[in-house]
Order: structure tokens, then sequence, then C-alpha cells
């Protein structure tokens, strides 16, 4: 799907895979974008299934945030999953830990630094305690 969208990548949508989220500053662009991109889809003989588009919205989830007029939040899932998680207690379950936390790096204020002793814990020959 990016290879469609090329031109309109960043400026017009935003796209993963076969998700693409069209976004404007008012509605009047919005309906020129989405009719572009549409057109794109026509033109490369793709197919929509209606039950999975979301038309016309100010809030969307899109890999894993939530992005809106205002800004982009994580999603409330990702946030529970953390709040949720078992303590680490292994090498395993820190990498698992960091993986999962590295997602929230954007909304932590000096995220690495507060990482940086649990890291540690991934070098070779540092014992877990």
């Amino acid at each position: 799907m990016k290879n469609v969208l090329v031109d309109l990548k960043w400026r017009t949508c935003l796209v993963y895979l076969d998700d693409c989220v069209v976004f404007s500053d008012d509605f009047p662009t919005h309906l020129i974008r989405v009719l572009q991109v549409l057109e794109h889809f026509r033109a490369a003989g793709f197919k929509l299934k209606m039950k999975k588009c979301h038309w016309g919205r100010d809030q969307v989830a899109f890999l894993g945030h939530i992005v809106t007029p205002t800004g982009i939040d994580p999603s409330p899932e990702k946030t529970k999953a953390v709040m949720n998680i078992e303590r680490p207690h292994d090498l395993h379950t820190v990498t698992a830990f960091l993986g999962l936390t590295s997602y929230f790096s954007r909304y932590i204020p000096g995220f690495a630094a507060i990482a940086a002793p649990l890291e540690r814990l991934k070098q070779k020959g540092v014992a877990f305690r």
C-alpha cells in the first residue's frame, strides 16, 4: 500500500502495512484528501472492507497510539498492559519489560536514564539480582 500512496504519504495520510489514516486541518480539505486516497486505491485495484473503515473521526487508534487533533497519546490497552505486567525476575522478563515500556519512551521525559539500570542487566556477564 505504501507504494500506491507514495506521493500522498506524510502530506495527506499515514500508512503502515494495510492501515491508512487520512488527516487534515478542516473538513473540506479532508474530503479532498479522502477522495485522493480512494482514487489511488481504485487505480491500484484495491478493494476496501467497509466494516474495517472509519470515516470522519477526530480521534483514531493507529499503531498502538491514539491520534487526536491535540496530539498523540498512548493507547489505554498498552497502558493497562504495563500496569499489569509482572515484576521482571530474570533476563528474559527484563528484556520483555523493556520492550513493552520502551513504547512509552516518547511520553516519559528521561526514559533512557530511568531504564538504564535495567538495560545494564542485559549486558554480558552481569548477574541478575
